[in-house]
């Protein structure tokens, strides 16, 4: 479901929306490409949740999944690494960002750079808000050793599967289904996890979401603009 972003509150200040808004559209008018996240390989996906995913959606779900760097190092360099998913619920589409970060209580917050795509954990970094309850993503590679984080490499070698993991504020992690990636796809599209979600489940807190939705649609515009 895809929720109408103009229903909802202001949270932020008019001189921050304003600084942030110049950024992204400055940096993604300079680069051609996303603000952030700039170079980016697709693949084909399937994404299975199981019953303990609820209220996530669960079942299988045709996907796609998009890996990319968030600051756009060259090769194999270290960077914040993203993975990008989005998921064919049959009545709307569900997009879910992902970064590489920490797995602790607090560290889940915060995006960390990386040397490898399988050899660490990525986190929603902000948590879903159902209800008063609070919650996290998580994929975690398995079964694969690239030793790599080239996204130029990821044709010929990627993560095949990833295992997909819930906690809330206070709980460990719980495995609760599998992202599996497939053949590489040529095209790239934009992930907005604030505009696509099924109903009822928010990014939280709010002062966070509204500053995404600014940052992704500054990106945006940025990207069309004429230099």
């Amino acid at each position: 479901m895809t929720t109408d972003q103009r229903l909802r509150p202001t949270v932020l200040v008019a001189p921050l929306r304003s600084v942030v808004g110049a950024i992204f559209h400055t940096l993604a008018r300079v680069r051609r490409a996303p603000a952030v996240h700039p170079r980016a390989q697709s693949f084909d996906a399937t994404l299975v949740l199981d019953e303990q995913a609820h209220p996530f959606p669960t079942g299988t779900h045709r996907a796609l999944a998009k890996l990319s760097k968030g600051a756009g190092t060259p090769g194999s360099r270290a960077d914040v690494l993203g993975i990008a998913v989005r998921a064919d619920l049959g009545t709307g589409l569900w997009d879910i960002l992902f970064s590489t970060a920490g797995q602790g209580r607090l560290t889940r917050w915060l995006p960390r750079p990386a040397r490898s795509w399988d050899s660490t954990s990525y986190s929603t970094l902000s948590p879903y808000a159902v209800g008063d309850r609070r919650l996290w993503m998580r994929l975690t590679a398995t079964g694969s050793d690239l030793g790599h984080a080239s996204v130029e490499a990821l044709t010929r070698e990627a993560p095949k599967e990833f295992t997909v993991s819930v906690a809330g504020r206070r709980d460990g992690w719980k495995p609760v289904g599998v992202l599996r990636l497939r053949s590489p796809r040529p095209d790239h599209p934009v992930i907005d996890p604030v505009l696509n979600h099924p109903a009822g489940l928010d990014l939280a807190p709010a002062w966070l979401r509204e500053l995404r939705e600014l940052a992704y649609s500054s990106s945006r515009h940025g990207r069309k603009a004429e230099l």
